[in-house]
């Protein structure tokens, strides 16, 4: 009788769609946010100094944008009006020229987004992330 093989056979062709639905409701993991939440955090203190870079606008505009899509997906809907008033602030001024008020309306907005993305599966997450960001 001849020996078998001692290799083990994996499943090379894993369908997507049963990865999706396996993994697609889990919360989205606090390590895998961790570096977007402390570029999040880097841009509101520089905000606060007023000395915010191009880089901390994006993320700031960035941060805005996925929270006003996750709450049109009906993900903690009120995000809305601060997903708004921050877009609004980054949009008309520099950072030289944000007031008191302004800050703690991207403060607001970062403290929301945070609880909204707690509430969001990977899936929503990941949807929101697609919509705002595109293909490519």
């Amino acid at each position: 009788m001849r020996k078998r093989c001692q290799r083990r056979r994996r499943d090379l062709d894993a369908h997507p769609v049963r990865l999706a639905l396996l993994h697609g409701n889990e919360p989205v993991a606090d390590a895998d946010l961790h570096l977007l939440r402390t570029r999040e955090r880097l841009a509101l203190l520089d905000a606060q100094a007023g000395t915010l870079t191009a880089d901390g606008w994006k993320a700031l505009h960035l941060a805005a944008r996925l929270a006003q899509a996750l709450g049109r997906a009906g993900i903690g809907p009120e995000v809305l009006p601060y997903a708004q008033a921050a877009l609004d602030v980054l949009a008309g001024r520099a950072a030289a020229a944000m007031s008191i008020e302004d800050v703690d309306a991207l403060a607001a907005l970062i403290e929301l987004h945070d609880r909204q993305r707690a509430m969001a599966s990977r899936a929503e997450f990941e949807r929101a992330v697609w919509s705002v960001c595109g293909n490519g």
